[in-house]
């Protein structure tokens, strides 16, 4: 094993003080200081600007005159972090969990100093005491898994960075020491397939530095030229960072990719069953075709919004008749109800051509990517050992689209996601198409309504800085508005652990804000509602597509009312009639956003198909000037850089006393 794999731990401590040293003190705004909390203010202005000795005597004048404020302390305990003295900020941080030992942050803090000083044991208990009260923070358990490794036990320390990566898969630090771990247990397979993720998210980060140093190790375990790549070949070349980070590689936490995948042979909705169902599948599974299709039926016949019943109902159908395959990759470990509303709109394309062609049959095989961007791209390298399967709707977010990009080059597998619109995405990959506008549609649109309806030109923005979809809306609503002669006044990490929805508004309103910014991704959308429930509608709130949830009508409620969200589609428009009859009439209720642009996709992808059913043949009808495809919310053609052509929707939620909730989304009145 080569000396950087070997010595990894030694670099460990090094590491995570540089993450720490990311860490901004909590809270506020500079002014004359007078009293405590303006010298805690004049303390952080000038951390900002990274004069941290004045700001350790701002904040000592804090604790003089109020001696057991915990936040002064705590800050003063980052500079002097930032000053490299651990000693003085040892004392601070233990003072701060003195008085304040219900917050996690401190414990965090602590434990990093004591890596930096080598007491492993007295890191791991602070790291287990944060973990208490932060579960699903994953900053402590790649704490506890360092100070386990550098312990030397590191088989113990595996389930911590299994945990970490777990609550964020794109962690790529975790990746990085985990890879770390298993090259010290010998397992050099595991550990170049954790080093290959770690630098591809630091690839994504524009981190070269560490993307440089990942390299160094990804070459010397690569197996077409180990044992050093660094070294030149016979050839006297060296193969590039794309091909080494495509190299396909067997990732140790997924046993069986077979298992995440089904054309009916298993159930993967494990929440949508009965006897019928599991019979059906059985018989699928057996072959027994007729058999399958009279339980499905039946099963159908009880609960027809089942859209993975229905799949696999048309699949068996299909039986060994000749047919054309795609795939659709959907989160349904993770985000159940998000699947279930693309999976509706493929279904319906699937039967309405089944039910129109009678030579050709569609078969659909649906897999579940836990919207974990390296299952993601594991399965696509594993769908594409299929050459039935001709493309794939999907993925679900830009983060599993970024990480599998160069997959479905490798497979040369189009991949048409009806969700994913970050920035990014545009001029991707030749492979990659989508029929959700991207981030920029959005951004502008609520920035013109903001600027032009709300006369707010000073805005606060919520979103989580660990999704490529949030960072992407942010990023270009921010843009947006600073051409508009607006401004921002701050941004708040809703990934943040110690996020706080009242602290963060208060800040806002004392600072001017006259507008809300909510750009969570799904998984933080608790958290943004978190804000609006806060907020009592004092100030107006825009949206990205993510809040056009069931929870935003069902939580939000009366404090969302008034909510401005820029959506991809809207079912109230006339255009949309035809297909929302054909909608309600198969699955006894109404559809989204979601579905609409998931039986696009699948129509444009058919489309392609029925043009040249190859895999090459398919790409290149997409990107015909010519092509176009008949959606739920119009034509469906793309420009070169793989966008629709299409605009947003501004809608507002309402009071609509026939609506489950009390409340439905329309479109804004102009």
């Amino acid at each position: 094993m080569i000396d950087q794999t070997l010595k990894i731990t030694k670099v460990i401590g090094a590491l995570l003080i540089a993450i720490a040293l990311s860490t901004s003190p909590i809270n506020a705004q500079p002014r004359e200081p007078k009293t405590t909390e303006e010298y805690l203010d004049r303390g952080i202005s000038l951390s900002e600007q990274d004069e941290f000795v004045a700001a350790i005597e701002a904040y000592t004048q804090a604790i003089k005159i109020d001696p057991a404020n915990a936040l002064a302390y705590y800050n003063r305990g980052l500079a002097f972090y930032h000053l490299r003295n651990q000693a003085a900020a040892l004392a601070d941080f233990n003072k701060t969990i003195e008085l304040r030992p219900d917050v996690a942050i401190p414990y965090r803090k602590r434990g990093l100093i004591s890596l930096y000083l080598q007491n492993y044991q007295g890191a791991l208990a602070d790291f287990e005491q944060a973990a208490q009260l932060t579960p699903d923070d994953p900053n402590v358990y790649l704490g506890k898994a360092a100070a386990k490794m550098l312990q030397g036990n590191i088989p113990e320390a595996l389930p911590d960075f299994n945990r970490a990566i777990e609550l964020d898969s794109n962690f790529a630090i975790a990746y990085f020491l985990r890879g770390g771990a298993y090259s010290e247990l010998g397992d050099r397979q595991a550990a170049l397939a954790d080093y290959q993720q770690a630098g591809r998210l630091y690839q994504k980060l524009d981190n070269p530095a560490s993307f440089e140093r990942i390299m160094a190790i990804v070459r010397d375990l690569a197996p077409n030229c180990y044992p050093n790549c660094n070294r030149t070949t016979a050839n006297d070349t060296i193969p590039t960072d794309s091909d080494l980070l495509t190299l396909v590689t067997d990732a140790p936490e997924i046993a069986n990719l077979g298992d995440y995948i089904s054309f009916g042979e298993k159930i993967l909705v494990n929440q949508l069953t009965n006897d019928d169902k599991q019979a059906g599948v059985k018989a699928y599974a057996a072959g027994d075709f007729a058999t399958a299709v009279t339980k499905l039926s039946a099963y159908l016949q009880e609960y027809p919004n089942d859209p993975e019943a229905l799949i696999y109902l048309n699949n068996a159908r299909i039986g060994k008749s000749k047919s054309h395959s795609i795939a659709v990759s959907v989160p349904i470990n993770s985000l159940t109800v998000n699947a279930l509303e693309i999976l509706r709109g493929v279904a319906q394309v699937q039967s309405e051509r089944n039910q129109e062609v009678k030579d050709i049959g569609l078969k659909i095989a649906i897999a579940d990517d836990r919207n974990n961007p390296e299952i993601t791209r594991q399965l696509v390298l594993f769908l594409g050992e299929n050459p039935d399967i001709l493309g794939i709707i999907g993925p679900f977010s830009s983060d599993a689209a970024l990480v599998a990009g160069e997959a479905y080059k490798q497979q040369q597998l189009v991949a048409i996601s009806p969700t994913s619109t970050s920035v990014k995405l545009s001029n991707f990959s030749p492979y990659f198409f989508r029929t959700a506008p991207n981030d920029t549609v959005a951004a502008q649109a609520l920035v013109d309504y903001a600027v032009q309806e709300l006369k707010a030109k000073r805005a606060a923005i919520f979103f989580n800085s660990k999704s490529a979809y949030s960072q992407s809306l942010q990023e270009e609503f921010v843009k947006a508005i600073s051409q508009r002669g607006g401004s921002f006044f701050t941004t708040f990490d809703l990934s943040d652990p110690n996020f706080d929805a009242i602290q963060s508004l208060a800040i806002a309103e004392k600072n001017g804000v006259e507008v809300l910014m909510l750009a969570p991704d799904t998984p933080t959308l608790d958290k943004a509602l978190e804000v609006v429930a806060a907020n009592q509608q004092k100030l107006p709130i825009l949206g990205g597509d993510a809040v056009l949830q069931t929870k935003t009508r069902e939580i939000g409620g009366e404090n969302a009312l008034g909510m401005v969200v820029a959506s991809p589609w809207s079912s109230f428009s006339p255009s949309q009639s035809d297909f929302l009859a054909r909608a309600r009439s198969l699955w006894g209720e109404e559809v989204g956003w979601r579905t609409a642009l998931a039986y696009d996709a699948t129509q444009a992808l058919i489309t392609a198909i029925k043009n040249n059913p190859t895999r090459v043949g398919v790409q290149q009808t997409l990107t015909q000037f010519t092509f176009t495809a008949n959606g739920a919310s119009g034509t469906v053609n793309f420009l070169p850089s793989g966008d629709r052509l299409a605009d947003v929707e501004l809608v507002q939620l309402v009071v609509s006393p026939d609506d489950k909730y009390g409340y439905n989304f329309r479109p804004l009145l102009k």
